[in-house]
């Protein structure tokens, strides 16, 4: 089958935007800024290491992007592919156009309404028919947003924890103890007996209905 060389070169762009695509446009970001904040919480940088944080976001964002993912496959299997190499690229995308639509309608329902209206409105465009870049930008701050806001939930009762460790030490006169040396097996202790792991797990994965 001879290819285009148009085609060629949305192949090549489209496995070159895949780390982007992760990165931006599924659960991914979310997560791992989540888990990331977690682990600042626990006052020791090295546990758990940067692989069993990458290797945890990317479990949980497979979960979560189980469904669109497998529509997407579908609807790409019941493209006539060894036809698109007759096509010019308008004709290429309006035959892709309906297999993006379920990641439109993931990025959709986990984007907040007001971060949508405002980038619609930065491209002078109908907040009720945004374009697809307007989704993706507004999806990345709602991610963000909520990524802060639940990682602050989950630093408070470390900060706690510091708080009341420091304060005794120092009413003690224990001044050249180290709190860290005192806080950090009280943070796992508590972490391990609420199942923190599950629990945050299942809290991310939920977050997106």
């Amino acid at each position: 089958m001879n290819i285009s060389p148009e085609i060629a070169f949305v192949a090549v762009l489209a496995f070159g935007m895949i780390p982007a695509f992760a990165a931006v446009g599924t659960s991914y970001l979310k997560i791992s800024i989540v888990l990331n904040l977690l682990k600042s919480g626990f006052g020791a940088q090295g546990v758990p290491g940067t692989l069993g944080i990458f290797s945890l976001s990317m479990l949980l964002s497979l979960y979560v992007m189980a469904q669109p993912f497998q529509s997407f496959l579908e609807g790409v299997s019941s493209l006539q592919l060894e036809q698109l190499h007759e096509k010019n690229l308008l004709d290429i995308q309006e035959e892709l156009q309906p297999t993006l639509m379920p990641w439109r309608e993931f990025l959709l329902k986990n984007t907040n309404e007001r971060e949508l209206f405002e980038f619609s409105q930065l491209q002078q465009q109908n907040p009720e028919e945004p374009s697809f870049i307007s989704i993706v930008t507004a999806f990345v701050v709602t991610e963000l947003k909520e990524s802060f806001a639940m990682g602050l939930v989950l630093l408070i009762p470390f900060l706690v924890i510091d708080i009341v460790v420091a304060s005794i030490l120092v009413g003690m006169g224990m001044f050249m103890v180290s709190p860290v040396f005192i806080s950090m097996p009280l943070k796992l202790l508590f972490f391990v007996m609420v199942d923190g792991w599950l629990l945050i797990s299942k809290s991310l994965i939920q977050s997106y209905g």
